[in-house]
């Protein structure tokens, strides 16, 4: 049973309607995965940062969850990616193969670029734009593992501007079984020197398969050469989920569901990387990350246990847990993202099994308070779409400065 704090913010999320605004400081996307179709799933943020109402538009595409029972349904982080400049927005559809592309903008709804164009690749579970915003990279983690780069323009997908392989554990069916082998998420460093997929190790079998991250050289805006450098994760960490860029340095924070989080220190070039693991009491399954430019913290979503975990790190880069605060240990806190409104910053999480929002207002490192939880499946199945509470995934943000 969700704790009663969860219980009277989903009734007052529910029972009262948010009252159109003429500017908003942003909009929220997430997808609902559903494989009878994937549904872009919008809401806006409002002044006093809750959660405005509720909109979808298909992606044109399919959902799938992965073969395995309960939340966390394609086991990775970034399934939708925002351009901020451009206003350009990817999705993919982890069922068709595809990813699709939409132009948002301030006062329109989410309009398609083009149709879902095809990743060349099972499984796309994960996708960044480059700072341009004219390359799109894509994860697929299905038993034909790599990622596609594909040129991007006002049209839509241009083509293909490179593939790369990618190695994963147990690559034997489609959808594949996870966590456990499976691709994490797919991220260029500040630089653009290099192209980062992490790949999670063997549950239990973690000095014989570790987790790893998989380096590849960018020579040139969308060509990913095929010349990696592999990053081994020293157990017990291992199952490495997420990448969040650290500001200032040359390092990135990443979820691990064996310990809860660590820190990858490249400073002395990837071949003499460093890692930094910190176990968090309590830990169950730590996968996703964010930054909050407010507190200088960090924010880790344990989908089984039900905490957000915020973490700071040191001068050396040594991470630290600060706080835990419980979302509720059945709404499975899936992805994050930190958004500024006025001048408070707000982190809103996805509840993959509450099928829910949850939006929490950071006054300060170990200062972050619930202010809403939103039941956004309601107004989904009431526009006639499905939703299920294992399939849900991804959470983005746009503050629509396009």
């Amino acid at each position: 049973m969700f704790s009663v704090l969860f219980s009277m913010l989903v009734f007052a999320a529910v029972s009262v309607a948010t009252p159109p605004e003429p500017t908003s400081p942003g909009t929220l996307y997430w997808m609902t995965n559903d494989p009878t179709g994937n549904i872009l799933v919008t809401a806006p943020i409002t002044s006093n940062g809750t959660i405005g109402d509720i909109s979808v538009v298909a992606t044109g595409g399919l959902g799938v969850h992965g073969d395995s029972f309960g939340v966390d349904s394609i086991f990775t982080q970034g399934p939708i990616a925002v351009h901020e400049t451009s206003g350009r927005l990817a999705v993919v559809n982890p069922g068709s193969r595809s990813v699709s592309i939409f132009q948002l903008s301030d006062s329109s709804f989410p309009q398609p670029i083009g149709r879902p164009f095809p990743t060349y690749g099972d499984f796309p579970a994960s996708a960044v734009f480059n700072k341009a915003g004219d390359v799109l990279c894509v994860l697929n983690g299905g038993v034909n593992s790599r990622v596609q780069c594909f040129s991007v323009d006002d049209i839509g997908l241009l083509g293909v501007s490179s593939s790369v392989p990618i190695y994963l554990y147990n690559k034997t069916s489609n959808p594949p079984t996870g966590p456990s082998g499976t691709g994490g998420t797919v991220r260029f460093t500040p630089d653009e020197d290099f192209l980062l997929v992490t790949t999670k190790g063997v549950i239990g079998e973690l000095d014989d398969s570790p987790g790893f991250i998989t380096v590849f050289p960018v020579t040139a805006p969308g060509i990913v050469r095929n010349e990696p450098t592999k990053v081994v994760i020293p157990p017990p960490a291992g199952i490495a989920f997420s990448l969040t860029e650290i500001n200032d340095a040359k390092a990135f924070v990443g979820a691990d569901l064996a310990t809860g989080m660590s820190v990858y220190d490249y400073s002395n070039g990837w071949t003499n990387a460093t890692i930094h693991e910190l176990i968090i009491p309590g830990a169950v399954a730590n996968c996703w990350s964010s930054y909050s430019t407010a507190t200088g913290n960090y924010y880790f979503s344990d989908i089984g246990a039900g905490f957000i975990n915020e973490v700071t790190l040191a001068d050396d880069l040594t991470p630290s847990l600060v706080k835990q605060y419980d979302v509720g240990v059945y709404a499975g806190a899936d992805e994050s993202v930190v958004a500024n409104v006025g001048d408070t910053q707000f982190l809103y999480v996805l509840l993959e099994n509450a099928t829910s929002i949850a939006a929490l207002r950071l006054d300060g490192p170990g200062n972050a308070s619930v202010v809403q939880i939103v039941d956004w499946s309601a107004p989904v199945k009431a526009k006639g779409h499905p939703v299920d509470q294992y399939n849900s995934a991804g959470l983005a943000f746009y503050a629509g400065s396009a």
